[in-house]
């Protein structure tokens, strides 16, 4: 008959961090393990997530368990292996999606894209086998013989409950600054920090779901603003990359059109403007600006126009439900 674990809150602070901490390398683990079957197209994005939730745990409780931050620096860097890989292959799944609803000249663009990031794929590598987690076994261990002692700090620990409720105070604070700063679409820098507040907040209110009431709905709220957020930063990207594939094809309409000069042709002879890739360039381009602009209504609209208020009075809540529970 097995065991019920603990409830979290019940805890002293650093014996639920690294309990916590230790359900996060298990996950992360079976995510790599995942890794070299090339038919679970769901196992990199898996590990990415695992590594980024265990070192937001570990920074946000830093002062609960002995982990240390060089830890944290080869999570991220281990996480950060494949950003290009993945930005990729969002943009190759922004084309397939729209595929058969492209005019003939898009579909002439959409094609020299698609190229240009294939190739570009091939040429970094794709990033989805173990090759990409190289490092995780060795630093899995090494996390785990550190969770295993007992950290510096005053005794007797606070419990996890207070500890908790400091700690997502001060991430939703700091969501609610993020938010401030993006004011119209051109603020790409200060909405992509809003959507890493937003998932660190996220992530930081997980442990909790089963123990406070309102965290399932919570997570569920910062997951839909830190989607809005993410469609905006890959349409950015993918707006890049078509700019990338324009200054190129452009580049090469002008070799083209001296070529015919030299030659004795006209500078205006060539492609015919259904079969110019810039014209189908720019016209997607155009489309991604469309998008763009509807998501940020999204946004605008969803938790720009209040502040963020609606999405963070349940944290609140939490907040105060979980300094009762520390209280009693």
């Amino acid at each position: 008959m097995s065991r019920t674990p603990p409830d979290p809150v019940t805890l002293p602070a650093p014996e639920a961090v690294r309990a916590h901490a230790r359900k996060l390398i298990r996950r992360t683990g079976r995510a790599y393990r995942r890794l070299g079957d090339g038919d679970d197209p769901e196992a990199l994005h898996d590990f990415r997530v695992g590594l980024r939730r265990l070192r937001t745990l570990l920074r946000a409780y830093r002062p609960f368990q002995a982990a240390g931050r060089k830890a944290e620096r080869r999570l991220k860097d281990l996480a950060g292996r494949t950003n290009r890989a993945r930005d990729v292959e969002v943009a190759l799944a922004w084309l397939d999606a729209r595929r058969e609803g492209l005019a003939p000249h898009e579909g002439v663009g959409a094609a020299r894209l698609a190229a240009r990031l294939a190739a570009e794929r091939d040429r970094d590598g794709n990033g989805d086998g173990p090759e990409a987690a190289a490092g995780w076994s060795a630093l899995s261990r090494d996390l785990t013989q550190r969770l295993a002692r007992d950290p510096d700090g005053a005794q007797p620990p606070p419990p996890f409950a207070a500890t908790a409720a400091a700690c997502l105070r001060e991430h939703a604070g700091r969501l609610r600054e993020q938010l401030a700063e993006v004011r119209e679409i051109a603020d790409q820098e200060a909405a992509h920090r809003a959507r890493i507040a937003a998932k660190r907040l996220r992530y930081l209110l997980e442990p909790l779901a089963g123990s406070v009431d309102g965290v399932n709905a919570a997570t569920r709220a910062l997951a839909s603003l830190q989607d809005t957020l993410g469609t905006l930063h890959d349409l950015e990207v993918l707006i890049g990359h078509l700019g990338d594939a324009l200054r190129e094809a452009a580049a090469e309409g002008a070799d083209r059109r001296l070529a015919a000069v030299v030659t004795g042709g006209h500078a205006g002879s060539g492609t015919p403007e259904a079969a110019d890739p810039e014209v189908g360039l720019l016209s997607l381009a155009a489309r991604a600006g469309r998008e763009q602009a509807e998501r940020f209504k999204e946004l605008g609209d969803g938790y720009l126009s209040d502040g963020g208020g609606r999405l963070l009075a349940p944290v609140e809540k939490i907040c105060a439900a979980l300094d009762a529970r520390a209280g009693g």
